[in-house]
């Protein structure tokens, strides 16, 4: 008898303890979003003829909820068109009452670059290029999975070069 008191006592200290920990991980997890340096890689689509993009952004917290969010994007649209972005965005991160809760928001500022050439005959290579710059506008979700950080969003660009690009990747803590 003794022994079996012991071992259901023993169960529920670790059961206690185990319960105390996910808890506490779970408070962890709901406030750490937007506190964490992050780096990684991401892909997507842009409208406006932009098509396939490959890129890398940068998270570095400013205060609780709210970080600058660094990006550039490579397009591909082919026919010997090239071009790219750089966007500056800050983040909100709202505070949700549930699991896992990595929604974003955020805006800034875009700037982004396309050059084109083409050779016509009779008068050669023709090329042209253009800047702009516009207001960047994104939303998107982050998930915790381990160290990792996989999310998908949507930033639409508004200015003269608009466009919306619907992307995704993984963010590493730093």
């Amino acid at each position: 008898m003794r022994l079996h008191s012991r071992a259901l006592f023993l169960v529920a200290l670790v059961t206690t303890i185990a319960a105390s920990s996910a808890s506490a991980q779970r408070r962890t997890e709901a406030f750490a979003q937007g506190k964490d340096m992050l780096l990684g890689p991401q892909v997507g689509v842009g409208t406006s003829d932009f098509d396939f993009f490959i890129g890398a952004q940068f998270a570095y917290p400013i205060v609780n909820r709210l970080d600058i969010y660094p990006s550039f994007q490579y397009y591909f649209p082919g026919n010997n068109a090239h071009a790219w972005t750089i966007d500056g965005t800050v983040r909100y991160w709202p505070k949700l009452n549930i699991r896992n809760s990595g929604l974003y928001a955020g805006g800034g500022l875009n700037i982004t670059h396309s050059s084109a050439s083409a050779t016509i005959p009779g008068i050669g290579k023709v090329s042209a290029s253009s800047t702009d710059a516009g207001l960047s506008l994104l939303g998107g979700w982050q998930f915790r999975a381990s160290n990792l950080f996989p999310y998908g969003q949507i930033r639409v660009v508004i200015g003269d070069a608009d466009r919306v690009d619907f992307g995704g990747g993984v963010n590493f803590k730093l």
